[in-house]
């Protein structure tokens, strides 16, 4: 069209839905198909894929209270379980997507540096500098009181909820169902993929922003003498 820049797509179930997600125990594990798909509907000419990660204990609870507010069940406590010890993680998302996308430029940033700062991600999507500082908390997970009542209202039992931050009733905490055990796994494997990531991800991806001058992107200490190697992997599901 005349006078088009560029055009963005965004969707939040461009990868998998949280359903999905939540009971396949696993982070986006079709993902690599999916995109295959849109990548042949767009005739090969996407450019530039941009993709937002979030400490892995975050982004499952977020998405766990997510699910469960749109009406789906609590998940068991087996299944964080699983979820905790499944090894996938964001590094093979983003070999998923980057071999869906051979030939797009992939860019990752962190949602600790750029969640409510749209202008911040379009701006390395497209170079177009826009206005406009930190906007307003879109669709934050609900608290962890706000759940109970709604899982209660619909007549299922609100202490399923279990939460490792606060059971307190009407405290305005946030749910975090993974146990300190599993916590500390999942930012194990976060804390090994920006160091990937930081590293060069083996050509496949660029990392933007500054992810070390960062809290809370960084992880402590004892936990850059951890971790799996980082021998190229080989393979690709589409």
């Amino acid at each position: 069209a005349q006078g088009l820049r560029a055009l963005v797509i965004s969707d939040e179930n461009l990868l998998g839905t949280p359903r999905r997600a939540l009971r396949d125990r696993s982070l986006y594990q079709g993902a690599g198909l999916r995109l295959a798909r849109h990548q042949a509907a767009f005739d090969g000419r996407v450019s530039t894929v941009h993709l937002s990660i979030r400490a892995l204990d975050r982004w499952w609870a977020s998405l766990a209270a997510l699910a469960v507010s749109r009406g789906e069940p609590v998940p068991s406590r087996a299944s964080f379980a699983a979820i905790a010890a499944n090894p996938r993680s964001w590094r093979d998302l983003i070999t998923d997507v980057a071999c869906a996308f051979p030939g797009a430029a992939l860019q990752v940033s962190l949602y600790e540096e750029v969640a409510g700062q749209p202008a911040v991600k379009l701006h390395a999507m497209t170079g177009q500098t826009l206005s406009g500082g930190h906007g307003p908390d879109l669709n934050p997970s609900p608290s962890l009181a706000a759940l109970r009542r709604l899982v209660e209202d619909r007549g299922e039992d609100p202490d399923h909820l279990e939460s490792a931050t606060s059971a307190a009733e009407g405290a305005p905490y946030r749910w975090q169902p993974f146990t300190q055990d599993e916590a500390a796994v999942l930012h194990e494997k976060y804390a090994d993929d920006l160091f990937w990531l930081a590293a060069g991800a083996e050509g496949l991806a660029q990392l933007t922003g500054n992810w070390q001058a960062k809290d809370g992107a960084n992880p402590q200490p004892a936990q850059t003498k951890r971790g799996s190697n980082h021998d190229q992997r080989k393979g690709c599901v589409a």
